[in-house]
């Protein structure tokens, strides 16, 4: 056994068992599309997946800061793929991450820092993190993120107290907020005046506490009681008529009586969120392209706008094709008014212009995983146009599948992101060849011609010695043919 250590991340997926028993085949899928994200979230982060379960996951980093960005990174990638689907069937990850010592055996790793992380998953939030004091003070100042503290929890079949912390992902400001105010004493006890004069003991004290008690009692009890003023009205003077009683007022209805009575109760006011579903829940079925469009002026940026786009460009397209009679339906004659009771027909009403393609967030994820399978070359800016069409027209051709629209959709997305490698073919200018996965220009990368030598330099000839004037004696000298000696010339 080998004891290191490590960060260790736990995650899973809040209610999992309540979506598998709604819809099995369509939760299992999507559990295996966020699957395949979370392992490459953990890889790019340098992370090691040592055990799953279901829907649960235990990863390990050599980093608190890395453990903590796939948390984040994980969890903004889920909330941009569920905006896609209703409230009720998104899958929401909770996350725990805690750092210890852990023993390593056969590839797998316990102890009390995999126990802690697992406790600390289950205090998160459903799409939160919830991490361990120890993660807190690593990242504190390292990551632009807020956190929450929620002080210290009593964590199941752990003996000490852990304190947990919660990132905020709601705020835009770093630092830690207190979930809830803590006391803490901001004065000291005085200290005694009298240093030769013992301090008395608790008995004392509480003698003395007793008699000033009785003392304010006393006083209270024996006080002057303040004479109470009542002012009369003047009396009246003799002669004068006395004015006429008011006529009762009606006795009210007993309903209205009661209902008067009846105290008020303050219904709770909705949340935003809620008024928004409803008014969804109550057009995502009209075929009025008014309507919808009625919703995406309150909510421009909101839970459904993606879909409301979508609804709107289906039911145009569909008025813009001419309706075909069937064969066996027969052709009423149109009835002629008279000239006497025929009303004027209504001017044209004149085609509206195509309305610009709007940004959606759906579009974005699905041109980002195009591009990751090969079948799209442009930025992904969310603006589904033909580019668009056509990359997903190649995706549908080379993955063998079958889709009756080129529009952005939640199973295409999910599609797209179970492909693992490149389908799409790389294609490559005139130019240009294919050389490891890559085009290159085909006068940097063609090989030599078969049975052809190598050109190589022409061999450097030697330096002829050179001749140097004559020394003394007669003897001429040359420079030798490394040039640090004279030799005599030949």
């Amino acid at each position: 056994m080998k004891r290191k250590i490590a960060a260790i991340l736990a995650a899973d997926i809040a209610g999992y068992s309540r979506l598998v028993s709604e819809d099995e085949e369509e939760t299992l899928r999507r559990l295996d599309a966020y699957r395949g994200l979370f392992d490459d979230l953990v890889t790019q982060r340098d992370g090691r997946i040592f055990n799953t379960a279901g829907d649960s996951v235990l990863a390990e980093f050599s980093s608190a800061v890395e453990a903590l960005r796939c948390a984040v990174d994980v969890q903004e990638s889920v909330r941009t793929r569920n905006l896609a689907y209703p409230a009720s069937r998104q899958m929401l990850f909770r996350i725990g991450i805690s750092i210890g010592d852990v023993v390593e055996r056969n590839g797998d790793l316990l102890g009390d820092g995999v126990n802690i992380a697992a406790r600390l998953e289950a205090l998160a939030k459903p799409g939160g993190i919830c991490v361990s004091r120890s993660v807190f003070e690593q990242v504190a100042n390292k990551l632009s993120l807020a956190f929450a503290d929620a002080g210290p929890q009593q964590l199941r079949n752990i003996a000490t107290p852990v304190h947990a912390y919660h990132v905020d992902f709601s705020s835009g400001e770093t630092g830690v907020r207190a979930l809830r105010p803590v006391w803490r004493p901001n004065w000291q006890w005085p200290s005694w005046p009298w240093p030769g004069v013992p301090l008395p003991s608790n008995t004392v004290l509480a003698g003395l506490a007793g008699v000033a008690t009785m003392v304010v009692v006393l006083a209270f009890a024996l006080r002057t009681p303040t004479p109470i003023t009542i002012a009369m009205p003047p009396a009246k003077p003799p002669g004068v008529a006395r004015p006429a009683d008011p006529a009762p007022a009606p006795a009210p209805a007993p309903a209205a009586a009661a209902k008067a009575a009846a105290p008020a109760v303050d219904a709770p006011a909705p949340s935003a969120l809620d008024v928004e579903i409803t008014i969804w829940s109550s057009i995502r079925d009209s075929t009025d392209p008014a309507l919808i469009q009625r919703y995406l002026d309150r909510y421009p940026e909101g839970q459904f706008a993606a879909l409301a786009r979508h609804r709107i460009a289906s039911l145009r397209e569909r008025e813009s094709k001419p309706a075909v009679p069937a064969p066996s339906q027969a052709v009423t004659p149109p009835v002629t008014e008279t000239p006497a009771t025929a009303t004027p027909a209504p001017p044209p009403t004149p085609p509206k212009a195509a309305a610009a393609p709007a940004r959606s967030e759906l579009a974005a994820s699905l041109q980002r995983e195009l591009k990751r399978v090969g079948c799209f070359d442009a930025e992904a800016d969310g603006v589904w146009g033909e580019t668009s069409r056509s990359a997903l027209s190649a995706f549908v051709r080379y993955a063998k599948l079958a889709a009756d629209t080129d529009e952005p959709s939640a199973a295409l997305l999910d599609a797209t992101t179970a492909i693992r490698r490149r389908i799409c073919p790389l294609t490559c200018g005139d130019n240009e060849i294919i050389v490891g996965g890559r085009c290159v220009d085909k006068g940097r990368a063609a090989p030599a011609p078969p049975g052809k030598a190598e050109r190589r330099p022409p061999a450097r000839a030697e330096r002829q010695p050179e001749a140097t004037p004559p020394r003394a004696g007669g003897q001429k000298m040359c420079w030798g043919a490394g040039r640090n000696e004279l030799v005599p010339c030949p």
